[in-house]
């Protein structure tokens, strides 16, 4: 497979990595600035579609892509990092002794001393492996093990939740991480379950977005943050919310004869929930799902949200339609994340890749990883 890559902002990238700088004049000696006057930053990884484990498929790499995040966080550091979902291939877990948990987690990122924030995917909540998202129950079993984590660093204290991120060197919350669960609203199989169809799912889903307008107004964080499994836009094979999987071959969302597998399939219902709960609310929405990497740029539809979707933490695709949505940057044909970097005016983000050996696209002689996209955007108010 070629990689399809589309980049901007390399004016942005040169300066990041110090491009035309200079030193002061040292007229006169450089005080450190005190800890009321120091610019507050987070950083993070934002990874997803990561849980296939070593299961012997070489085209799955969630140990090497794990490597490199060890490498761009010694390098640049790292305060936590997101999950986006579908942690668990190909059908969830069947409780919180699952063996999968040591082998897709604890393994990979348990020993990397900074907490995971995770979101749950359609494959987390499946009965088989096409991921259909019609046994959301077995979500719960990702919630329970954050309780019994060994490493303690598996972070999803609820289905959805809302976390706030406090900046380490100051210690005032920075940041508001908005985790929704977004397979009951966009599966393509209804679920069996009574407790998770009809009035009760409708009832689930209403709490949601009720949760995440409170959660918001009363929150006071200059950063908000989205999470969820499932994008609002992404040029990958699944589609934008509101026509996910539109002449996918074959259409996981017609049946026999026709007739649509769920009335939440093509995603409707999840676009008008995102648009009431988190655009032009949340600063960055970052997803999964795709397992492509893309920032694409903010909607009309959605404000000034930014679009993150990394999907590539495993697993790998190709760029399906790259003119779908205007974007500073897409790579398919790849594995890896986003590093991003939050500071009071603006966001940076880093893209890194791995080509099907394990090796870095873009790396120092020395073997440390560069990125392959490097951009910076003002926080808008």
């Amino acid at each position: 497979m070629k990689p399809v890559l589309s980049i901007v902002g390399l004016a942005a990238l040169l300066t990041a990595c110090g491009g035309g700088s200079s030193s002061p004049a040292p007229s006169e000696p450089q005080m450190p600035p005190s800890a009321d006057q120091a610019e507050k930053v987070l950083r993070f990884i934002a990874i997803g579609d990561t849980g296939t484990g070593d299961d012997g498929d070489p085209e799955h790499l969630q140990y090497q892509v794990a490597d490199m995040m060890r490498k761009v966080c010694a390098l640049r550091g790292c305060d936590f990092a997101v999950l986006a979902g579908d942690n668990m291939y190909e059908s969830g877990v069947n409780g919180t002794d699952d063996p999968l948990f040591q082998d897709a987690f604890e393994i990979p990122y348990g020993d990397m001393g900074i907490p995971f924030y995770v979101a749950l995917g359609n494959h987390d909540n499946a009965m088989s492996p096409i991921g259909e998202g019609a046994a959301n129950a077995k979500g719960d079993f990702q919630v329970a093990y954050t309780e019994v984590s060994p490493s303690g660093a598996w972070k999803m204290p609820e289905r959805f939740y809302a976390q706030d991120i406090v900046e380490p060197d100051q210690g005032e919350v920075f940041a508001q991480l908005l985790v929704l669960d977004s397979s009951p609203i966009s599966h393509f199989f209804d679920d069996p379950n009574a407790e998770w169809r009809g009035d009760a799912l409708d009832a689930y889903i209403l709490g949601q977005a009720n949760y995440f307008q409170q959660q918001i107004a009363a929150s006071d964080a200059p950063w908000k943050i989205a999470l969820a499994h499932h994008p609002y836009v992404s040029n990958g094979q699944h589609g934008n919310a509101g026509s996910y999987d539109v002449d996918a071959n074959p259409d996981p969302c017609i049946g026999a004869g026709g007739v649509p597998l769920s009335d939440s399939c093509r995603g409707e219902e999840y676009k008008a929930f995102l648009e009431n709960t988190i655009c032009d609310k949340a600063d960055l929405f970052i997803a999964g799902h795709d397992h492509e990497l893309y920032w694409l740029m903010p909607q009309a539809e959605c404000g000034k949200t930014q679009f993150i979707v990394s999907g590539a933490g495993a697993k790998s695709r190709d760029v399906v339609d790259a003119t779908r949505n205007p974007a500073y940057f897409q790579m398919g044909a790849t594995w890896g994340f986003f590093w991003v970097e939050l500071r009071e005016d603006r966001l940076t983000a880093a893209a890194y890749a791995l080509y099907p050996d394990g090796t870095a696209y873009n790396a120092t002689d020395a073997q440390q990883p560069l990125p392959v996209f490097e951009h910076v955007v003002s926080k808008q108010p």
